[in-house]
């Protein structure tokens, strides 16, 4: 797997063309937007899944969202863990990333 998406609000787009989307910053997580210190960074293989099952119609008319395209050639990527029912399953289609993102890995699709 050498690429894979990052769906964010249009608001951040400078910031992340000029920087990068950085851990650690100020955030806060509601839906798939996140409100507290950014610890993680998600990523998808599947924006269609994320923007209908997670994101939903409301979110998206609100917050205008932009896909970027992430080479993750050379950074650690893990699949989201989900808890069910006492046991772990991991994701097929939601990843994260506890590494900075540099503007470098980045594309605006």
């Amino acid at each position: 797997m050498d690429k894979l998406y990052h769906i964010t609000k249009e608001r951040n787009l400078k910031s992340i063309l000029e920087k990068g989307i950085l851990i650690g910053k100020k955030a806060r997580r509601k839906g798939i937007a996140v409100h507290g210190p950014l610890t993680e960074i998600y990523l998808t293989n599947d924006v269609d899944r994320i923007l209908k099952t997670q994101a939903g119609k409301a979110w998206c008319k609100r917050n205008h969202p932009i896909v970027f395209e992430i080479d993750v050639s050379n950074i650690t990527v893990l699949p989201v863990k989900y808890h069910s029912g006492g046991t772990y399953a991991l994701s097929d289609f939601e990843y994260v990333v506890k590494e900075n993102i540099l503007v470098e890995n980045i594309k605006l699709v």
